[in-house]
């Protein structure tokens, strides 16, 4: 009877060499002797066979089965021995939403050092995971910019897109007239059509809504005007596009000295300090000279030989001015007789602001009446006669 018996090795194989020791004989073991208390078989090792066990991980909604083993482990590995084993693929049985959704691992293998003494049961394994629903993947666009305000919300700013369908809704909504200012929010709520599998989203951005600039209409600008008239309503007559007030130089009340191509500027400063800037617009206008008021009465009649004087000669002008005489029927100062004789007087105003002016009246120069003296006749001495 053999007391022991042992492999070559522990490693699988067949006809594999089996030592047995320590044979002793029972019975009428007094009849017989044992030539060895050792002998050699052979024999078969066969693989032992592990279960394998995996896990898998939840996931978020991808509208895919895939699925990502987390582990595997084997089950009857016996101590001092090294065995693990891998997935080759996974998949869940749906790509829809859920929870303990069946995850199959398929391709299992086994390695280390130990692993040509075992066998896999199978080489599949179930284990389950969740799908998630996926927040669906919105985004605005960067590249909204700056724009002025007065610009009403509208397609160029409310851009949004996502990467399934569904509808948006914003906050200012389309048609809002933003304040201006840098740094304001607009935000977007993303409703998926796939309620089961997305969730709801949501997105901002940054605007910036700049300050608009009126704009400044100076009415018939550029046309003509006199110069004596101080500037007013008629040339400071500027509109702009919002309320505020407007600031002219030269000021209102001004008196421009004549001459072409004399700048009129206004600045104008808006009510509404922050959606508005301040504007300035120009205009050219030219200043005509003044034609002078030359004001000369008709003078009395005077008679031929009565030379032109002050009384006659008594034209003024609204300025000051030189101002020549000049009588028909010649040049000194006695004219002679006649009705209506005409009389014009030349002004030429100093400074050149003004241009020359002309006017005439008639003067009557009557007949004069000869004055006769009788003269005492000289007498004749007493020698004269004789």
């Amino acid at each position: 009877m053999p007391a022991a018996a042992n492999f070559d090795t522990a490693n699988v194989a067949s006809a594999k060499t089996v030592t047995a020791t320590g044979l002793t004989l029972g019975g009428a073991a007094g009849n017989y002797t044992l030539s060895s208390t050792t002998a050699v078989t052979t024999a078969d090792i066969t693989a032992k066979t592990l279960t394998a066990t995996v896990t898998a991980a939840d996931k978020t909604y991808d509208a895919t089965t895939s699925a990502t083993i987390n582990s595997c482990t084997l089950a009857g590995v016996l101590s001092g021995d090294t065995v693990t084993c891998a997935a080759g693929s996974a998949t869940f049985a749906s790509a829809s939403v859920g929870t303990g959704k069946t995850v199959t691992a398929t391709g299992i293998t086994r390695s280390g050092g130990s692993a040509v003494n075992y066998a896999l049961l199978s080489t599949t394994a179930t284990t389950t995971a969740a799908i998630s629903a996926a927040t669906a993947d919105d985004h605005v666009a960067d590249a909204i910019g700056e724009f002025g305000y007065g610009t009403a919300l509208s397609a160029t700013q409310l851009n949004a897109t996502a990467s399934v369908p569904g509808t948006f809704v914003y906050t200012p909504a389309t048609g809002v007239v933003l304040n201006a200012g840098v740094g304001q929010t607009l935000s977007v709520t993303f409703t998926p059509t796939d309620s089961t599998n997305y969730t709801t989203a949501t997105g901002s951005v940054l605007l910036t809504v700049n300050k608009a600039t009126p704009t400044i209409t100076l009415v018939d600008a550029g046309s003509d005007c006199v110069r004596d008239p101080a500037l007013g309503a008629t040339q400071l007559n500027a509109t702009a596009s919002a309320p505020g007030t407007f600031v002219y130089t030269p000021p209102a009340g001004t008196v421009l000295t004549a001459g072409a191509g004399q700048t009129l500027s206004v600045t104008f400063t808006p009510t509404d300090g922050v959606n508005y800037t301040t504007a300035t617009a120009t205009v050219l206008i030219t200043v005509n000279k003044v034609t002078p008021t030359i004001t000369w009465p008709t003078p009395a009649a005077i008679a031929y030989g009565t030379a032109l004087s002050a009384t006659q000669l008594s034209a003024t002008a609204s300025v000051p001015g030189n101002v020549r005489v000049h009588a028909g029927g010649g040049d000194g100062p006695e004219r002679r007789r006649g009705p209506d004789l005409v009389g014009d007087v030349h002004g030429r105003p100093t400074g050149a602001n003004y241009t020359p002016a002309t006017a005439s009246v008639l003067l009557t120069v009557n007949k004069a009446t000869p004055t006769t003296s009788r003269g005492r006749r000289p007498r004749r001495s007493p020698t004269a006669r004789r």
